[in-house]
């Protein structure tokens, strides 16, 4: 990751650090993706791209995993977000950063972790996928770079679940700066307008929900899919339609 986009991913978590109250719903949407995709007798979970971890409930993980290990590369705000939750966590929460997981050599250096039961991505993809340099953000270049970014973010997800892990993957497929209906709308409309919007090609590059899903699948033959219901996720200046998959590989 070059300066210019560490920068703005610290700027990121210290703006999102106090948003704990506003993202409550997404944090319930989120969390459900995970619980739901925990095996019988899970124990352990890995998260990627922690930040402040304003995303997820770990007081609620932590009654299904003993163990969670969040990855990162801003510590502090893992640490701050670890603090902020800290006094109902019963589990064990293991801290692995600075870690850039946009990078082959994040692999690697994660690879001395094992296995999980379930390896989670939560609205990351997105900021992977905005390091793109403003000069190659051009519809044609932007394409094949966030597929890169993409199948390297797949391919991480899936040698940390090994051969039966779960992978649980939600990302923001596009906002209301750009289409106020989705701050708008009734959320069961939110699903057809996505449909409408991708059909226009009016999606973040690299992140329509049903290409996400037809990459998962790839993971596993014999997987099962599972696509949640979109729903919105209040960020204050915007709000944006979340979508989340699941690939079960074990019960």
């Amino acid at each position: 990751m070059n300066e210019e986009s560490l920068a703005k991913l610290r700027q990121r978590n210290l703006d999102s650090a106090g948003d704990w109250k506003r993202y409550a719903s997404h944090r319930r949407q989120a969390t459900r993706l995970i619980l739901e995709a925990a095996p019988e007798k899970a124990t352990r979970l890995c998260l990627l791209g922690a930040g402040n971890c304003n995303d997820v409930e770990l007081t609620a993980l932590f009654k299904t995993f003993g163990e969670i290990h969040l990855v990162d590369l801003d510590k502090a705000a893992m640490q701050e977000g670890l603090q902020r939750q800290k006094s109902g966590i019963q589990g064990k929460a293991i801290l692995h950063g600075p870690i850039d997981i946009n990078t082959d050599q994040a692999a690697s250096q994660l690879a001395g972790l094992g296995e999980f039961d379930v390896v989670a991505s939560i609205c990351i993809l997105s900021q992977l996928i905005d390091e793109i340099p403003e000069d190659q953000r051009e519809k044609e270049t932007a394409v094949p770079l966030a597929q890169k970014i993409r199948r390297r973010h797949f391919d991480l997800l899936a040698k940390l679940a090994g051969e039966k892990g779960n992978i649980v993957i939600a990302n923001e497929a596009v906002s209301s700066d750009s289409e106020p209906r989705v701050a708008t709308c009734d959320p069961p409309q939110l699903g057809p307008l996505l449909v409408e919007l991708a059909m226009q090609q009016k999606l973040f590059i690299g992140l329509n929900p049903a290409v996400l899903a037809l990459d998962l699948q790839t993971l596993s033959t014999d997987g099962e899919l599972l696509t949640s219901p979109p729903w919105k996720w209040d960020f204050g200046p915007r709000t944006y339609a979340v979508c989340g998959h699941t690939l079960k590989r074990q019960a």
